[in-house]
């Protein structure tokens, strides 16, 4: 019983400061850097912030592989935590996030075209470069709808550990994620998906987060 608590201990840790760290990453490469460069609607002033910000471009792409380690690493870890509550929901659970893993490094080689470009050819336009920052945001988008049901499989997964609390708010992250990105596959409801992902902003950081912060301070002594 000791050595089961110790690895569960262990895979609480490695799962919340994945989860924490991934935050942090996130909130550089696409709260910070992404947004300093990227002007939607206007692709030669994206350009130009291109050019002048290769050093922090450069960064950003780091910052999203990190994410990509962080993710599997995330996986991993929480497959291990539930494992004994539910091995084949937990085994699905991870997998799912495997596969946003794959979508997201997808997403991540757009990017890379764009470096690759910068640096290679030094020959870019406004418009190319537009086209792999929309392909960027278009793939990431898709992999979020599946991110959605990582973390209903959470939720649930939580719920079945007599963890209520953050098996619903995990649950209604993960739902929110998945209803906001698919609402914005369709440009006419590309506003709605907007307006709504205002509501639902403080639940879909919210879960996450909180559930990091509670297996690094609450998860490891279960």
């Amino acid at each position: 019983m000791k050595a089961i608590n110790t690895n569960l201990n262990r895979f609480a840790i490695r799962a919340g400061v994945s989860l924490l760290l991934m935050a942090v990453a996130a909130g550089f490469s696409f709260g910070h850097a992404h947004s300093q460069i990227v002007v939607l609607g206007d692709t030669n002033t994206t350009l130009q912030n291109l050019l002048m910000s290769k050093g922090l471009f450069q960064a950003e792409i780091l910052g999203w592989c990190l994410i990509l380690v962080l993710d599997v690493i995330a996986a991993w870890a929480l497959y291990h935590f539930f494992k004994s509550v539910n091995k084949s929901i937990s085994t699905l659970t991870a997998s799912i996030r495997i596969i946003y893993s794959i979508i997201l490094g997808m997403a991540i080689a757009q990017l890379m075209n764009i470096y690759n470009m910068l640096t290679e050819t030094n020959q870019v336009t406004a418009q190319i470069v537009m086209e792999h920052f929309q392909s960027f945001e278009n793939i990431w988008t898709l992999g979020l709808i599946v991110f959605g049901f990582h973390l209903i499989g959470l939720g649930y997964l939580a719920l079945k550990s007599k963890l209520r609390f953050w098996g619903i708010l995990l649950i209604i992250a993960g739902l929110s994620y998945s209803l906001v990105c698919i609402l914005k596959q369709f440009q006419s409801l590309e506003s709605l998906a907007t307006n709504l992902e205002m509501i639902l902003r403080i639940p879909m950081t919210v879960g996450e987060l909180g559930f990091a912060v509670w297996l690094l301070v609450r998860g490891r002594k279960r």
